[in-house]
């Protein structure tokens, strides 16, 4: 008859076509209940390993969240890791410290506020520093500012030292910054910007602030690593 494929069962390569044909329907036919249990495993698989990827990143990224009102004395900052620049200007360039003309010392990278600084130096002259109290040799360079036990400014320098480190300190607070200089973190350095700045008020006839002289003395400073612990 026409259209009938004809078939020679003797044909050994046709043999070993319908042998392979039927083992790949047998295997490839699966059971409802087997498709689904292995698309839901794929799948919960799949967001498992999203889920854990963004839980890591947001980890790495978030300082953790601490309790709110710690009480009288305590601090966030109490058992937080503290990255040090050392006592001296060979410990601190050994440590790879820079120098902050605001804060007036030495601080690690991670902990150097450019944008303050930034707006320290726009603020006008006053923060130039000189070798001598008369201002008579002006010091050529921050890095050298840095680099002296002490140079001079002027009171009116130490004014805006007080309020532009205010700036900062909230700034670091209300961004939640992870790294935060000892200056600001400090409530000896805090207390005494603002009892020097209402002891000023004191006088009424008092003189124009740039033309007292005042001497600035380099610290050595550390900073806060608010997501590790003390000794990690």
């Amino acid at each position: 008859m026409p259209f009938l494929q004809v078939v020679n069962d003797g044909d050994p390569v046709e043999k070993e076509w319908k042998f392979l044909r039927t083992k790949v329907r047998r295997v490839t036919k699966l059971s409802p209940i087997t498709t689904h249990t292995l698309v839901f495993f794929l799948a919960s698989t799949f967001w498992a390993a999203i889920f854990i990827f963004y839980s890591r990143r947001q980890q790495m990224q978030t300082p953790p969240v601490l309790p709110y009102d710690l009480g009288f004395r305590n601090s966030i900052f109490d058992g937080r890791k503290i990255i040090g620049c050392g006592h001296s200007l060979e410990e601190a360039e050994r440590r790879g410290c820079e120098y902050d003309i605001l804060a007036n010392g030495y601080f690690p990278k991670t902990c150097v506020d450019e944008y303050g600084i930034d707006e320290y130096k726009r603020e006008g002259t006053t923060w130039y520093g000189f070798a001598d109290r008369n201002w008579t040799v002006r010091i050529p360079s921050t890095e050298e500012m840095g680099r002296r036990g002490v140079y001079y400014t002027n009171m009116r320098d130490h004014i805006v030292h007080c309020a532009l480190l205010w700036k900062r300190q909230y700034r670091a607070f209300s961004e939640n910054w992870r790294f935060m200089d000892s200056v600001i973190a400090s409530e000896e350095h805090t207390y005494h910007c603002a009892d020097y700045l209402m002891e000023l008020t004191d006088n009424l006839d008092h003189p124009d602030w740039r033309t007292v002289p005042i001497a600035v003395e380099v610290g050595y400073a550390a900073c806060f690593d608010r997501q590790e612990r003390f000794g990690t």
